[in-house]
């Protein structure tokens, strides 16, 4: 905040969630022995805020006396400058503030709180900064500001500019950029987005969005040393805060998407580069406390020019609506509507992250964990217990389901009708059922009783999975066949035959253990078969997905048969596990053993003292 007191001198002072000591600033005549604004922090760290120069907004190329100067107050106690609020008042001399003296003072705490905001990252901080810049306003003044925040810092300023190739004249833009980067003499890397990423969908600004980080990712992790952290600087603004709370509104968020965008968060999971590498990538947006306004007086002042991006009046695009229907007729009533919503969604993000944690503790309590060695369970599974899930008031309901959909979507905001509609569903189902598409990628499927034995679960009733289209449900540690796979001949000699995560042995006992010990043996992932009739079939046994139609006659069913399938369903076998469920078959096709669930009574062990087949599963790394 600037303030005015009779003496002419102005307290600046900033909102935020951490306390420094930082001086105060004097307003003083230009021919006042003047000083930079430098506080104690800067002196010990060595960033310091930029000149005082030009006429009131720090313009370098400007050969005008400045309209003030700004000096050292003994430090007080104030607010760590994270999110920065300003506002004059009139002094009781009468001295007004002029607004080039206010942006001035602006440009300087902002400097002095991108340096900070960098230095406070501690074991984290960044030692390159890769500024996308598009040659827009927004862009074009975060570079400035890049440029003269952290020119004495360790930081290495890149500029970086995607060609999406959708207008004719977008070369024009990476030029502008291109330029703009050789007279600030920082290095510039011009990027094309991929075909695959271009292709018409739906949505193409996700699309494109979702590409253009990757490509920043990218060139971030490859301009910085393993180890060290790389920063993505986008200039984001009030504006855009306001534009997406009321997008989110107009679309029925859940209470999450009135928290607007964070300073600093890191990239969403569709955003990350495919490989991996040792270095971490930050996203930065030092601007969200500016308006669009502020910042064309800013480069107009300066006398810099940026470019106009046409497909922002495409009225097409929700956004575009909102910028340029709703936002005027609400500044109509309210002239700071940018800022006060965007002050507003600082208060609540506070308030919304004290209420998301207390969902994200009673998410964990209720959680399920099914570890499967060979399945990557990162980001493409929640699984739940349901009825935890029932057992909650409908706003827990609401916002447990909220914080699983976050964590595998973190970039997508769900709307509160899509969340009730969930929980409606959830409370009459009764059986095993899905995948079912929910929004987006995801899907949801519940599991009625699963049987704990065969999985080695705690025994729980009912569980409900929220995952990606594509992947398992419920990625229980359980042998499974590859994708693809055909058959596998099992010598009745015997083998060893390695599955991911799986190996299952064939061992061959002219003298096996009594009946009664084979079958005391718990663990269901075993089997013991007469040889002799195996033998009478072939010299071989086959591994072989579950084919339903088949039937065979299981151990303890007195008549008939049963059906493949319906042995699988019996037994409460997920429908998304069934495809995949190995089976033992004789050379000729005849079931021999469902895996961990049913074996056929005319291969059983019968007559102590028989030669037999031991066929047994085991985990393996």
């Amino acid at each position: 905040m600037l303030r005015w007191n009779g003496c002419g001198v102005c307290d600046v002072m900033a909102v935020g969630t951490e306390v420094r000591r930082v001086p105060s600033l004097d307003i003083v005549p230009p021919d006042t022995n003047c000083v930079d604004a430098v506080s104690n922090e800067h002196n010990r760290t060595g960033h310091r805020a930029p000149q005082a120069s030009g006429p009131g907004l720090g313009n370098p190329d400007s050969t005008k006396s400045p309209a003030f100067c700004i000096r050292h107050r003994p430090p007080q106690w104030i607010g760590a400058p994270y999110a920065l609020r300003f506002r004059t008042q009139l002094g009781s001399a009468g001295q007004t503030m002029t607004p080039t003296a206010s942006l001035h003072h602006r440009l300087v705490c902002l400097a002095g709180a991108m340096a900070r905001s960098v230095a406070g990252q501690g074991d984290r901080s960044p030692a390159v900064v890769l500024a996308a810049v598009s040659g827009g306003a927004d862009s074009t003044f975060l570079l400035r500001m890049l440029h003269q925040a952290l020119q004495d810092t360790a930081c290495t300023v890149h500029v970086c500019h995607v060609d999406h190739g959708y207008r004719q004249d977008s070369a024009a833009d990476a030029a502008s950029v291109k330029s703009l980067a050789a007279r600030l003499n920082l290095p510039f890397h011009g990027l094309e987005l991929p075909d695959a990423d271009r292709t018409p969908v739906r949505n193409r600004q996700a699309r494109w969005r979702e590409g253009r980080y990757r490509l920043l990712a990218e060139t971030a992790r490859r301009l910085a040393a393993p180890g060290q952290t790389a920063v993505i600087a986008t200039g984001h603004h009030a504006g855009d805060q306001v534009e997406t709370l009321l997008m989110n509104l107009i679309r029925g968020t859940h209470l999450s998407g009135l928290r607007g965008m964070e300073e600093w968060s890191t990239l969403a999971a569709p955003c990350r580069p495919i490989r991996q590498a040792d270095v971490e990538v930050l996203l930065w947006r030092p601007l969200l406390a500016w308006t669009p306004d502020d910042i064309r007086s800013c480069l107009k002042a300066w006398n810099e020019r940026w470019e106009e991006d046409r497909s922002n009046l495409d009225e097409s695009h929700l956004r575009n609506r909102v910028r340029h229907r709703l936002v005027p007729q609400l500044a109509a009533l309210r002239t700071d509507t940018v800022g006060f919503l965007a002050n507003q969604m600082e208060l609540w993000r506070p308030d919304i992250q004290a209420l998301e944690q207390i969902h994200a503790d009673n998410l964990a309590q209720s959680e399920l964990s099914l570890p499967q060695p060979d399945v990557p369970r990162a980001n493409q599974s929640v699984i739940i217990r349901l009825s935890a899930l029932r057992d909650a008031p409908p706003w827990q309901q609401r916002g447990m389901l909220a914080q699983a959909a976050t964590r595998l979507h973190r970039n997508r905001q769900i709307s509160a009708a899509r969340l009730n509609e969930l929980c409606r569903q959830l409370k009459t189902a009764d059986r095993s059922c899905g995948p079912r598409p929910w929004f987006g990628d995801l899907c949801w499927s519940v599991w009625h009783r699963p049987p704990a034995r065969v999985f080695d679960l705690p025994v729980v009733k009912d569980l409900i999975s929220l995952h990606k289209r594509g992947t398992m449900p419920f990625p229980v540690n359980a042998p499974r066949l590859p994708p693809g796979w055909r058959h596998a001949p099992i010598p009745l000699a015997g083998t060893e035959l390695r599955l991911p995560g799986w190996t299952l042995s064939a061992i061959r006992y002219e003298r096996p253990p009594s009946v009664s010990k084979m079958r005391a043996d718990p663990y269901p992932w075993h089997v013991y078969l007469d040889l002799a009739s195996l033998e009478a079939h072939g010299n071989s046994i086959r591994l072989e997905p579950a084919m339903p139609q088949l039937r065979l006659q299981p151990v303890g069913m007195h008549a008939g048969q049963k059906q493949i399938r319906h042995i699988l369903r019996d037994d409460r076998i997920h429908v998304s596990l069934r495809a995949d469920w190995p089976v033992v078959y004789t050379e000729g096709g005849d079931p021999v053993w469902v895996c961990g669930l049913r074996q056929a009574a005319a291969y059983a062990v019968r007559e102590p003292g028989r030669p037999v087949l031991r066929l047994r599963w085991c985990p393996c790394p």
